[in-house]
């Protein structure tokens, strides 16, 4: 109950480790928000979660769509309690064309797509 009437933030949490944490949350009496660009995976997901569930649309290397979603949170919820930065990119997502992201293997150009972010001016930490 560790949670209970927490606010909590889920990135990439249509699927996988995302999905189930989001799950485990709402069951533990957490408000689940939960964020992907995977849309009809989240709108099923926030369904099957039912009450306290809610799906944003958010490409976590844009900034401009962080600052909408947040900004959205704090009008509607007042606060933010919790965030897991589960989002990620592992290369063997359909339709990007990057493959695997092991040190090995990853070019310059797709390592740069996965780390950096979209404005480097923005970043919190050395670009």
């Amino acid at each position: 109950m560790r949670v209970k009437n927490k606010i909590a933030l889920i990135t990439g949490g249509t699927r996988g480790i995302g999905a189930e944490s989001a799950k485990l949350l709402a069951k533990e009496g957490a408000t689940v928000i939960v964020v992907d660009v995977l849309d009809d995976e989240g709108q099923l997901l926030v369904e099957e979660i039912g009450r306290g569930a809610v799906y944003y649309h958010l490409d976590v290397s844009k900034p401009a769509e962080w600052e909408i979603v947040c900004e959205d949170i704090v009008n509607h919820f007042g606060r933010l309690d919790i965030v897991f930065n589960n989002a990620g990119v592992s290369g063997f997502e359909p339709g990007l064309g990057l493959g695997p992201q092991d040190p090995e293997h990853v070019s310059l150009e797709d390592w740069h797509y996965v780390v950096v972010p979209e404005e480097p001016e923005k970043a919190t930490y050395p670009v």
